[in-house]
């Protein structure tokens, strides 16, 4: 068999066994330079197994060759395909994990977002029905309302003429004009009439002269009017402040 005279170099040629297992990792010129050294020893094998050889055989080797050379490249494409297909795979699973944590992720928000949904809800039904506790609550009290405030009137404000008793009549030349002393019917009406305003919502038992002369007058006479608020102040039914605002006393004689 025909030996190249070269072929004890070939030893000496780095394979990539050589490249991989060394101490130093080799980089990719080293890896150009050893393909490029084993590529000139294939083509001088290949002029010298040429020059040995007919026609006949030069052509079929030419075509082994070549066979050879494409099944290599459909051999690479079927690997290069493959590693695709893995790298593909590999992220498309790495996109599909992505996928399911965030649908985990939002299945989890939309879990609390329903949970405190669900707890907004049943807080405002819980204050709805304190609400309508408290709404039945009011209209109960507003109900008997004015049961009371006629209770508070009839404790308070002299509910028949009786409770206005006339006044002792003064000694002579007390400085007080006989007027304001009067006990007429029509002066204790409007005397009882100061009291009820005085002691209803408007008042609270506290009023200025201007709104008690509003509430009054006209339909009152004026000089009426002051001796049904003087027959109030001498019977101590109404005090009157510094301010000269009028206040109202309960039946124990104490201002309200």
């Amino acid at each position: 068999m025909t030996s190249l005279p070269e072929d004890r170099e070939v030893a000496a040629l780095p394979t990539l066994h050589d490249l991989v297992t060394g101490d130093a990792p080799a980089s990719g010129e080293a890896y150009s330079q050893a393909s490029a050294a084993w590529k000139a020893r294939r083509v001088l094998a290949f002029q010298a197994l040429s020059r040995t050889l007919s026609a006949d055989q030069q052509a079929l080797l030419k075509t082994l060759v070549e066979v050879h050379a494409h099944e290599s490249a459909l051999r690479g494409a079927a690997v290069g395909a493959q590693a695709a297909r893995r790298e593909a795979r590999i992220r498309n699973g790495e996109q599909s994990r992505q996928h399911a944590e965030a649908a985990a992720q939002a299945r989890l928000e939309n879990r609390q977002i329903n949970d405190l949904l669900k707890r907004a809800a049943d807080d405002n039904a819980t204050l709805r029905r304190r609400a309508d506790t408290a709404e039945k609550e009011l209209a109960a009290l507003r109900a008997t309302l004015p049961g009371i405030e006629r209770v508070i009137r009839q404790d308070i404000i002299a509910a028949a003429p009786a409770d206005h008793r006339p006044l002792p009549r003064l000694a002579p030349r007390s400085a007080v004009t006989y007027r304001y002393l009067s006990h007429g019917f029509h002066v204790r009406r409007i005397a009882r009439r100061i009291e009820e305003f005085l002691a209803g919502p408007d008042c609270r038992g506290y009023a200025r002269p201007e709104k008690l002369a509003e509430f009054l007058l006209p339909e009152t006479p004026r000089p009426t009017f002051q001796q049904a608020l003087t027959h109030l102040l001498l019977s101590r039914r109404v005090i009157q402040s510094p301010s000269g605002a009028y206040r109202l006393r309960n039946p124990s004689g104490a201002p309200r």
